[in-house]
């Protein structure tokens, strides 16, 4: 599994390669046309994210590498999350590229933009929550993987769930399990010893189900993130939509303190 997982990394690094290079082709566009595209801020907003899934991935295998059982979950599900974005925006954006939308969709690549959690800014937008993130990951990655080769569902199969939406919400529920201080998070420093006294290790080895629920669900969270993102891209490059150059007009329904 960690031959494809290296390989989904591989795939991210030449993800944010053609992105930073779009970005420079774009600023060099503006210059000339002083119009500001969507898919110009797309890729701004590929490159930067790409850049965080790879140092992330390659994060998670290092912690793993070196026993740090209860970090590496951790990593895992923010890795997870930032693979949820690009299918978010294939689910909400894309619709309304295709309708010509401009102010929504200038509105949601800034939305997008400034993150999940906009109160430490203090701005009067209403964030995008995680679980939108994850919900619509959960609600595309059918689709968008449907044209993977069956031999990637292994990474799937292997969990007994055969649907990708079903083994979304499972592997992100595993996650975060790990993650919050309960129960199965603090259990393996624990063990039993012959005479069935209590034992604790400061530094347990990485077991099976720590390193399956940690790299099976970001493996094909990356790749379907991956293909989402560029397919985004490209449809945002193909349309050309121009947006305004300033900041968005947010409706009420998209301030903070709205029902």
């Amino acid at each position: 599994m960690l031959d494809d997982y290296e390989m989904r990394v591989e795939e991210w690094e030449a993800r944010h390669r053609r992105c930073a290079a779009a970005v420079r082709g774009e600023e060099t566009l503006f210059q000339v046309t002083h119009e500001v595209t969507a898919f110009h801020i797309a890729s701004i907003q590929g490159a930067a994210l790409s850049a965080r899934i790879v140092n992330l991935a390659n994060g998670q295998v290092a912690l793993l590498n070196s026993r740090n059982v209860y970090s590496a979950p951790v990593v895992a599900r923010a890795l997870f999350e930032a693979c949820a974005v690009p299918l978010y925006m294939r689910r909400n954006l894309l619709p309304r590229v295709e309708k010509g939308r401009v102010d929504q969709v200038h509105r949601m690549l800034y939305r997008l933009g400034l993150g999940t959690l906009m109160d430490i800014a203090h701005q009067p937008w209403k964030p995008i929550p995680v679980k939108s993130l994850i919900k619509a990951m959960a609600d595309e990655i059918g689709d968008v993987m449907g044209d993977v080769v069956p031999e990637d569902r292994v990474h799937i199969d292997a969990l007994g769930i055969t649907e990708y939406g079903e083994a979304i919400q499972y592997g992100y529920s595993i996650l975060s399990e790990l993650t919050h201080p309960n129960q199965p998070a603090m259990t393996p420093a624990s063990g039993q010893d012959a005479q069935g006294y209590t034992t604790w290790t400061l530094q347990p080895e990485v077991n099976e189900r720590v390193a399956g629920f940690s790299v099976r669900p970001t493996w094909y969270s990356m790749l379907a993130g991956g293909i989402a993102l560029d397919q985004v891209l490209e449809q945002l490059e193909t349309r050309g939509m121009v947006l305004p150059d300033s900041i968005p007009e947010f409706p009420a329904d998209e301030l903070k303190g709205a029902a």
